[in-house]
């Protein structure tokens, strides 16, 4: 394996772990709510490290742009959302909020696979 197919690799798990975050971050703020745990940023990368490692070694069901599309424009949906039904995810509407976060990924999703 060449130097670039290395670089390659790191590439695409550096990049899935940055997008995969995103939604993570979503779904942990619902979560944990506004206090920020020490583990918080473990959480949020280890997804994204995980799905980077499995397209990286061609071992995944998905693409990286796949990864990237869903990711992005799965925390857009759902932050749209979730400000336009002016949701924050404290106490009762927590429930709310983690519905708007994984119908809008499934959405997203739904819209990547019809897409390709």
């Amino acid at each position: 394996m060449e130097l670039a197919e290395y670089f390659e690799r790191a590439g695409i798990v550096v990049g899935s772990m940055l997008m995969v975050s995103l939604p993570a971050s979503l779904v942990l703020w619902v979560v944990t709510g506004p206090a920020t745990p020490w583990w918080e940023t473990v959480a949020q990368l280890a997804p994204g490290f995980v799905i980077g490692w499995w397209v990286a070694v061609g071992r995944a069901p998905v693409e990286y742009a796949t990864v990237w599309f869903t990711s992005l424009f799965g925390y857009l949906v759902a932050s749209a959302v979730m400000a336009a039904l002016n949701v924050r995810p404290v106490g009762a509407n927590r429930v709310w909020a983690l519905i708007a976060v994984i119908g809008s990924l499934a959405v997203v999703g739904l819209v990547d696979h019809y897409r390709s």
